[in-house]
C-alpha cells in the first residue's frame, strides 16, 4: 500500500520518522500552529472502557489509511476510574513507531501537537457520528477540559449508516471518510444545515483536522464485525499495534513472579482465562436466575482442557500453567480459582498501582492475556474477544470462548 499525502507526491512512509515533515515543530499552545500546512489530518475522541477506545482508535487509524490523512490520537480518557487517574497516554502502552513502519502512515498523538499545559482553549467542529446513528450526542467534557479544546458538533448525512435502515446505529467506513473529501463535505453540510450543537460557539468540521465524536460503532459490511476473522479493521490496523517495551517488561515480571519465577526470565507456556462477571450480571434475562445466567467456573475448566488437548495435538505443548484475569471482586469465587491450582495476578501484591499507576491495573491484565500460548474468554467481552485475536494472531496459540445467559449456553 502506497499511500501519498497533501499533493500526493511523496508516499507517508517516507515522512515516518521525520517529525519535521508531518508537524511544523514542538507542542503548540494552539494545535492549528504546529499543523504542517501541506498535511491532512484526523482524529476522534471516544470515552470508555480501555479495549473499547483501543477498538475505536483501530477504527479512526483505518478510516485515516481510507482518507489518506495521518490519524492523531487522543489520550485514553479515565471514565471507569476518577478524574484523579489522569489521562493515559497511547505510546506509552503501545509501540506507536512499529506501528507507522507497519501500516506506512505517520501515527500521531495530540500531545505531540498541542502543549496541553497551555491555557489556550482551541475551538474544533467536528462530525458527529453518535446524533444521527445514535440519537444522541457523544459528549466528552473531561477530554475538552483536559486537552484545552472546545468542541462542536455537525451530524453525519444519513448515507453513512451501514444499512439503509434507519435503526441501523452503526457506520460505514467509507462512507464516514468520504466526508474527508470537499464535495461530499459540502453536501454533508447542506444536509445538516441548521442542526449545529451547542450553537453558542458553533463552527463548521474542521477541514484540515478532520474529526469524529464517536468511532466503536462502525464497520465495513456487517455489525460488530471486529468478531469476524476478516475484520478490515483488525487485519490491516490493529494486529500491528505491539505493546510497547515498558509494559511488556512489567507485564512479564508480573506475569513470572506469578507462577513462581524471580520475574527476570523468560515466562512458562500458559493459557490466560478471562472471566467477565460484575456488570454482566447485569445482562442476565428476568426469566432465569444469576446462577443459571453466569458460566460456572467448570465450564471455564472444560474449555481450558480443549485448548491443552489441541496444544498437545498441534504443538507438542503440555502446559498446565493456567492464570486467570477478572474483575470479580468476590474472595470467595477467588478461592474457587485457586482451589483448582489456577492462578490469579495479585496487583495487591505486585504494588501495581503505587509503582505505576491506577491505569496499569486493566493494561497489565490485557497484556497477560495476549502473551498466553493459549486463551478462553468470556463471550460478548471485548476485552476477551481482542485477546483471543491477539493470542491466535501474534502467538499461534489456540482459543476458546465461554457462553452464558440462559441454561446450556455453553454446553456443545
Amino acid at each position: 500500500m502506497n499511500l501519498s499525502y497533501g499533493n500526493g507526491q511523496e508516499p507517508l512512509v517516507a515522512v515516518i520518522e521525520k517529525q519535521a515533515e508531518y508537524l511544523v515543530g514542538e507542542p503548540t499552545p494552539s494545535f492549528r500552529d504546529n499543523l504542517h500546512p501541506d498535511l491532512k489530518y484526523v482524529t476522534a475522541f471516544t470515552a470508555g472502557g480501555f479495549t473499547n477506545v483501543f477498538m475505536s482508535h483501530v477504527n479512526l487509524i483505518y478510516i485515516a489509511l481510507l482518507s489518506q490523512r495521518i490519524p492523531v490520537i487522543p489520550p485514553f480518557s479515565p471514565v471507569h476510574q476518577g478524574l484523579s487517574t489522569g489521562f493515559f497516554q497511547a505510546s506509552e502502552v503501545f509501540n506507536l513507531s512499529l506501528l507507522s513502519q507497519a501500516i506506512r502512515t505517520p501515527v500521531l498523538e495530540w500531545q505531540q501537537i498541542k502543549d496541553l499545559a497551555a491555557p489556550n482553549v482551541d475551538s474544533l467542529g467536528c462530525w458527529s457520528v453518535q446524533e444521527t446513528l445514535g440519537g444522541h450526542y457523544h459528549l466528552t467534557p473531561n477530554v475538552e477540559e483536559s486537552m484545552h479544546l472546545n468542541f462542536s458538533y455537525t451530524r453525519v448525512p444519513e448515507f453513512t449508516r451501514l444499512t439503509p435502515s434507519p435503526n441501523e446505529y452503526f457506520g460505514n467506513y467509507m462512507a464516514l471518510a468520504s466526508l474527508s473529501f470537499p464535495q461530499t463535505r459540502s453536501e454533508a453540510l447542506a444536509e445538516a444545515a441548521g442542526k449545529p450543537y451547542p450553537d453558542r460557539h458553533y463552527v463548521d468540521p474542521d477541514e484540515q483536522m478532520l474529526c469524529y465524536d464517536l468511532l466503536y460503532y462502525v464497520a465495513s459490511a456487517v455489525q460488530y464485525e471486529w468478531e469476524r476473522e476478516w475484520s478490515p479493521a483488525w487485519r490491516f490496523v490493529g494486529r500491528h499495534i505491539r505493546w510497547s517495551d515498558h509494559v511488556l517488561d512489567i507485564t512479564k515480571g508480573v506475569v513470572g513472579r506469578t507462577f513462581g519465577g524471580s520475574g527476570t526470565g523468560d515466562v512458562p507456556p500458559y493459557i490466560s482465562v478471562h472471566v467477565r462477571r460484575t456488570d454482566f450480571k447485569n445482562a442476565c434475562p428476568d426469566y432465569v436466575t444469576l446462577a443459571e445466567c453466569m458460566p460456572t467456573l467448570a465450564a471455564y475448566a472444560r474449555r481450558v482442557k480443549q485448548v491443552q488437548e489441541e496444544l498437545q495435538k498441534t504443538r507438542g505443548l503440555t502446559v498446565n500453567n493456567v492464570v486467570v484475569l477478572s474483575d470479580e471482586k468476590d474472595e470467595g469465587w477467588w478461592k474457587e480459582v485457586t482451589d483448582m491450582g489456577w492462578k490469579r495476578i495479585d496487583h495487591a501484591k505486585e504494588g501495581t498501582q503505587e509503582k505505576y499507576g491506577e491505569w496499569y491495573l486493566p493494561v497489565i491484565d490485557v497484556v497477560a492475556q495476549s502473551l498466553a500460548i493459549g486463551f478462553v474468554g468470556t463471550d460478548h467481552s471485548t476485552m476477551s474477544l481482542v485477546s483471543s485475536k491477539r493470542v491466535r494472531e501474534w502467538n499461534g496459540g489456540v482459543t476458546r470462548v465461554v457462553r452464558w445467559g440462559i441454561p446450556g449456553a455453553d454446553d456443545d
